[in-house]
């Protein structure tokens, strides 16, 4: 008896000995299971692992890990090159059928747990590796980091997907994709969830999700659930790398940010659409330091949501001195507890920033910044695009210039609508901006309210632009132009081709400040009428406007509309196109008349507003001799070119002379 237990120590002591060998055993070749006898440590050969061993997963290996409950490994590569006694090639291994693979590296001695799709460390060296958790309770947990390639090799590839209830979980460390070894610029890597039962987890606030760190990589999300700490796509020379959730929910912790475009990177993206839901921590950045030409694309039923903190809850699209940063949304929603703002907020700022949107709808518990500091920024509204702000929509915002073009959907203001404006009443960094309307509607402020709500240059220059006819404005309260010190501010109608104007309808007051620019528009199209209602509101106050109107046209103020109209007339019945001195006929006298005219350029009586010389000489020549006998005697047969005509006129002369003699 004491033999025998004698004899069952010893085995318990070697099988101690066994699990504490923590070696490097690299798979030999074929296909079988992850723990058969199927490695080599260099010495040895047809080895079983251990649990503190390294497995290297190589020499096209097709490996499977099916066996129930938790197996444990310190590390496990799956396909590597590295100098091994046979290992070296690509590898898959697939975990399925409910089976659990911890890889622990205990004491934190390794900075990371998997790695798949390795290389050796010199500079072209990479094979492909695959990681397959397919199933309900199919799981692998990583202790450190996660690298899905790791290597020098551009056409290896890493890729982990994660399926029918698989999930995949680190709890200290990241998950990077397309990451390097010491050379080179690293291996691709391609991250990919499906399945509503599916999930990623890191469980560190601290520990992000990196898709491109050094070579370009993409993520696919179509389903599932993933909580992460926060979430960078795009790094380095991970130029291309993309980030598509057409599905599930995807998380980010406390302070979690998505930032789509760092460190020189370019045209890497991020796109939600489908019924993908996000839930994010912090702030989702497009565009910093100097990368180029990043986006985000929001479409489908897409859903985003951001709770707004002092520092949180905002979208901005072009940060740093980035360039080409650009935002296109068609559909899904976007819920900000703070800002969305295009620009920068620190000098020299991003350049290029584009903002698209025909569809969805973006509400922001604060402001809808276009060229916030730094930046310049352009945005297109049309369609069903719909911007609820309950702070200000801001188009150009210290130092910054901005345009908005809406030619449709609907912006709602509840603190109203600023072109060209200031970070503050005390500096001198004024904005530019442009809003340019021509379908849609604009609605400023609250019922009863008693603010200004569309303010078009309350600090800086601001152009706000009516085209056409097709569009709905109401202002809430009052509406100011030109503010009393350092604003330059515009109020512009342009007609098009059939179209009456729309008319700005203010409930309050409309106050135009000494210095107000009124511009009546008609260099597309010609007056079709002789008024045009402008604007209405229960009281207008003119404190000096200066007009920018046609010839022989003006503006006034009557009664009528919420109270007051102000309109644009014609105060001088139209004469004779192209009769340029205005004395009822076209003849050789308006050719001299608009020789004089012509380095000036300055518009001429009955020249239809044409806007430029080639187009007045055309006009005076279509109707030169109107009407029928004047100047006939000049005219002839034809009426000849500028050069030629001159000098029949100044033969003509000569001969007058002469016969005078």
């Amino acid at each position: 008896m004491c033999r025998s237990l004698q004899l069952t120590c010893i085995a318990v002591a070697a099988l101690i000995a066994v699990d504490a060998r923590a070696a490097n055993v690299f798979w030999q070749g074929g296909a079988d299971i992850l723990t058969a006898s199927n490695y080599s440590d260099g010495v040895s050969t047809n080895l079983a692992p251990q649990t503190l061993d390294l497995l290297f997963l190589g020499n096209s290996g097709t490996i499977t890990h099916s066996v129930s409950g938790i197996t444990e490994f310190q590390k496990v590569r799956i396909g590597q090159d590295l100098a091994s006694p046979g290992g070296v090639g690509p590898a898959t291994l697939t975990v399925n059928n409910g089976a659990q693979l911890l890889l622990s590296s205990p004491g934190g001695t390794l900075n990371a747990s998997v790695i798949i799709g390795n290389g050796s460390g010199v500079a072209g060296s990479g094979v492909d590796g695959t990681l397959i958790i397919d199933g309900a309770g199919s799981k692998v947990t990583s202790a450190q980091l996660v690298q899905i390639g790791f290597g020098d090799k551009s056409t290896a590839s890493a890729t982990v997907k994660i399926t029918n209830g698989g999930s995949l979980v680190t709890t200290t460390g990241n998950i990077n994709l397309g990451e390097r070894n010491a050379v080179g610029s690293g291996v691709p890597g391609h991250l990919e969830i499906s399945d509503a039962a599916s999930s990623i987890t890191i469980t560190a606030a601290s520990a992000s999700l990196n898709v491109g760190v050094r070579a370009t990589s993409t993520y696919l999300q179509s389903d599932g659930t993933v909580s992460v700490g926060g979430i960078t796509i795009g790094q380095n020379s991970a130029n291309n790398s993309s980030m598509t959730i057409n599905g599930g929910t995807l998380s980010t912790k406390t302070n979690g940010v998505i930032l789509v475009g760092t460190n020189s990177n370019q045209n890497s993206s991020l796109s939600v659409g489908g019924t993908a839901v996000l839930n994010l921590g912090s702030n989702i950045t497009v565009g910093d330091t100097t990368a180029k030409n990043p986006s985000l694309t929001v479409s489908g039923n897409a859903d985003i949501n951001i709770p707004g903190t002092a520092s949180a809850g905002n979208i901005f699209i072009g940060r740093g001195t980035s360039s080409g940063a650009s935002f296109t949304m068609t559909g899904g929603t976007i819920d900000l507890g703070n800002h969305f703002l295009m620009g920068t907020a620190t000098s020299p700022g991003a350049t290029g920033i584009v903002g698209t949107q025909s569809g969805g709808t973006i509400t922001t518990t604060n402001n809808f910044v276009l060229a916030d500091s730094f930046g310049a920024s352009t945005y297109s509204l049309s369609g069903t695009g719909a911007i609820n702000a309950n702070g200000l929509v801001i188009v150009g915002r210290q130092s910054a210039t901005a345009q908005m073009d809406q030619t449709g959907g609907s912006v709602t203001a509840i603190l109203g609508v600023n072109v060209g404006n200031a970070q503050n009443a005390t500096t001198t960094l004024w904005g530019t901006g442009t809003y340019n309307v021509s379908a849609g509607t604009i609605t400023t402020g609250l019922t009863g309210g008693t603010t200004t709500t569309l303010s078009i240059a309350p600090q800086g220059t601001g152009t706000f632009r009516v085209i056409g006819d097709d569009a709905t404005i109401k202002v809430n309260a009052n509406m100011a132009v030109n503010a009393p010190v350092g604003g330059q501010g515009t109020l512009a109608y342009r007609l098009e081709t059939g179209d009456l104007l729309s008319m700005i309808d203010v409930s309050g007051t409309a106050t135009f400040n000494s210095g107000s620019i009124l511009w009546f528009d008609t260099s597309l199209a010609a007056p079709t009428q002789t008024t045009y209602d402008l604007l209405t509101a229960a009281t207008i106050t003119d404190s000096g406007i200066t007009k920018n109107f046609p010839v022989n046209w003006d503006y006034r103020i009557v009664s009528g509309g919420n109270g007051q109209i102000l309109q644009a007339f014609q105060s001088v019945s139209p004469g004779l196109p192209g009769d340029f001195n205005n004395d009822n006929k076209v003849d050789a006298s308006d050719y001299a008349t608009w020789r004089k005219n012509e380095v000036a350029n300055a518009a001429l009586p009955n020249d239809n507003s044409v806007g430029n010389q080639a187009a007045r000489y055309t006009l005076w020549r279509a109707n030169f001799g109107n009407p029928p006998g004047a100047g006939a005697s000049l005219q002839g047969a034809q009426v000849p070119e500028p050069a030629s005509f001159l000098l029949a006129l100044i033969g003509a002369s000569a001969l007058m002379g002469i016969r005078r003699r």
